[in-house]
């Protein structure tokens, strides 16, 4: 009894902190802190440092890239900035190591809680939205990152987090919920969530949208399920593929045009993929070193310099960082540190096609396209949102062997 009532103390600051995730940066973090605690003191795991290595040490070995890159860093405020930032690497490996089982059951119910606070995140923004509109006159407040400002997120990593829980509830539907109100409830749910993801504009999220929208939508379409079932599954892709076309690299921002009663042209579009262009190759050919990048700390003033020497002042007033995860990493750590982000990023996407997880390859893939057009670790937002959908799948595929096969669409 004693045992159960220190899990469930546990547990609770546990989902908590994923519940926090999106709707509060600086309550999520003290969760976290508080669930770190707890599980060195409730838990009981004798396999727990076993665990650590096994289950994190790619984690681990990234940060340990980070410190080295302080020992040629200059600018050590920045420095220490980082680390303390990515602490994360660390400390989320010593939380799910102290976890002793990682079912089905709780791997559900942590993508119930993280979609939970999505949800109430999302109706925060667009109650705020409202209520600027109609008090303030101001409609812009559905638009990017007036949208999220209540809730002091960014509205990329915003979309990350909605393109997951639509993901999350697509895969239920599919292969968990079998009851005809659930099915309905769900799908409800995601149309929704699929006009917040508009609101927040993030295009990476869109592309990767549409590759995962579509795998379901084969998959109901040509396997043996009632009528009714592969219609509601061809509308709930139609609306995500009219929500796409809203944000298509082709048109104008539509929607962003209408609420604020202007007109955007497609050459503004263009000129977002001709920035990304420069940022990408400035950062490349400000590298100093190819093997171990400018260092932790100094990429910020680096790449300002590099702007400045260069002839484009507004990205040097800016500081602009690669806009692309894999440059970024390249730039600050060289070779090193982007072969170590690959491990890290691939290892959990070979681990659920090995043990025929699909659930963990749609999760994990989606991050090859952020990593493209954005830097996903450079926030805590976007860090800690990898950093645990990593833990948790690695612990969950070690424990679990062959819960999923691709061949079958079902449990065995």
């Amino acid at each position: 009894m004693v045992r159960l009532s220190r899990e469930n103390s546990f547990s609770f600051f546990l989902f908590l902190f994923i519940f926090l995730i999106p709707i509060s940066q600086d309550l999520s973090i003290k969760a976290l802190i508080v669930s770190i605690v707890l599980s060195l003191f409730l838990l009981k795991n004798r396999k727990w440092k076993d665990e650590l290595f096994s289950n994190g040490w790619d984690l681990i070995l990234y940060f340990f890239v980070l410190v080295i890159g302080m020992l040629y860093t200059t600018d050590m405020i920045s420095g220490w900035s980082v680390l303390e930032k990515n602490l994360s690497f660390v400390m989320m490996p010593i939380l799910f190591s102290r976890i002793a089982m990682l079912d089905k059951t709780m791997l559900n119910r942590i993508g119930l809680v993280f979609t939970t606070g999505v949800l109430v995140a999302s109706l925060i923004c667009l109650s705020y939205a409202f209520w600027r509109n109609i008090y303030q006159d101001f409609s812009g407040g559905y638009y990017y990152n007036e949208f999220t400002s209540i809730i002091n997120s960014h509205p990329t990593y915003m979309a990350y987090y909605v393109c997951f829980s639509i993901i999350f509830l697509l895969y239920l539907v599919s292969y968990e919920m079998h009851g005809r109100l659930q099915r309905i409830l769900i799908t409800i749910v995601i149309l929704f969530l699929s006009f917040i993801l508009m609101l927040t504009a993030g295009r990476s999220t869109f592309v990767s949208m549409l590759m995962m929208a579509s795998f379901f939508f084969l998959k109901l379409l040509f396997e043996p399920y009632p009528i009714k079932r592969k219609l509601q599954a061809i509308s709930v892709t139609i609306v995500l593929l009219l929500l796409i076309l809203f944000q298509s690299s082709y048109s104008p921002r539509i929607l962003a045009g209408f609420l604020e009663g202007t007109e955007i042209s497609a050459g503004k579009i263009q000129g977002d993929t001709w920035e990304r262009l420069v940022l990408w190759e400035s950062a490349i050919n400000a590298s100093s070193n190819i093997y171990i990048g400018v260092g932790t700390g100094d990429y910020t003033d680096v790449i300002t310099n590099y702007y400045k020497a260069n002839n484009l002042p507004k990205f040097a007033e800016s500081s602009f960082n690669a806009h692309n995860q894999f440059i970024q990493t390249f730039f600050s750590n060289g070779l090193i540190g982007l072969l170590v982000l690959l491990i890290t990023l691939l290892r959990p996407i070979l681990m659920a096609a090995e043990r025929q997880n699909i659930f963990g390859m749609l999760t994990f893939f989606p991050f090859l396209i952020y990593g493209i057009s954005e830097v996903f670790l450079g926030r805590y937002q976007g860090l800690i949102f990898f950093v645990l959908l990593h833990q948790i799948f690695v612990k969950y595929l070690n424990q679990n062997l062959f819960k999923f096969s691709i061949k079958s669409f079902s449990a065995r």
